[in-house]
């Protein structure tokens, strides 16, 4: 009876563990509304290549959206779209030069961004659109070399304005040598290299749930979504119940 039970509770011990008890449904699923805006009249040019936001809603709800949530589903995150929008950039007096500015934004030696980028790239979006009750994504043509996405969260009081950009053309996979591509909407059945919008709104996303970069220097499980060695499309145990303890808080 003692080995019985010894070997019950190591298999707890793995399933508690593992994925594959995330995604079990023994806990509740979570949902969050997803509010999309999807940023027009917005040109960016760089390398004599002229790019816009080519996303669209279809392309949204027919591969983004379900792609999200097939990697969300063994933390049992779901995400649902509430109302999307073509918003138009702002017509400010210095928009070529703030748009420039994101353009021409370059990583430093530590790898962190120009802070100037996404202070351009805020005057250049109507706030009126953005609903503080949810997440918010904004689909944007460039965000600068080597950068795919970003996530910010800021506070006012009591309000929390989370929001995730992700850019529908991408030089990451080249290092910023070569010309900015389209960025494909998934990467399905093959192995990780450059990732896809899906992948990287996850990413971002996981920001917003409160996950941040592993230490390549300490992280022990490779293949992750929110990256350091060998980035992949999974997350570790001690993720997933962080991200759904701030979805819980989210969803309220």
């Amino acid at each position: 009876m003692k080995q019985l039970m010894f070997l019950a509770s190591l298999f707890l011990s793995f399933l508690m563990n593992s994925n594959i008890f995330a995604a079990s449904g023994s806990e509740a699923k979570i949902n969050l509304e997803l509010r999309v805006h999807i940023i027009t009249n917005l040109k960016m040019k760089k390398e004599r290549l002229e790019m816009e936001c080519w996303l669209t809603e279809k392309d949204f709800d027919k591969v983004v959206l379900p792609e999200l949530n097939k990697i969300w589903a063994p933390a049992n995150i779901s995400f649902t779209k509430g109302p999307l929008t073509y918003s138009p950039a702002l017509e400010a007096d210095d928009k070529e030069q703030l748009i420039s500015n994101i353009v021409n934004a370059k990583r430093n030696s530590s790898g962190k961004s120009d802070p100037l980028r996404m202070e351009s790239l805020r005057k250049l979006i109507d706030w009126k659109q953005h609903d503080n009750k949810v997440i918010n994504i904004y689909f944007v043509p460039y965000l600068g070399e080597t950068f795919q996405g970003v996530a910010s969260t800021s506070r006012r009081g009591k309000i929390v304005r989370r929001s995730a950009f992700v850019g529908v053309y991408t030089d990451k996979p080249s290092g910023a040598k070569k010309k900015p591509q389209k960025f494909t909407l998934m990467e399905r059945k093959q192995r990780f290299k450059i990732g896809s919008i899906s992948r990287t709104l996850a990413h971002e996303v996981g920001h917003l749930l409160g996950l941040s970069h592993p230490d390549p220097k300490t992280q022990k499980k490779y293949g992750l979504v929110m990256g350091g060695k060998k980035p992949g499309y999974e997350f570790t145990q001690e993720e997933m119940v962080l991200a759904r303890k701030n979805a819980v808080k989210i969803s309220k």
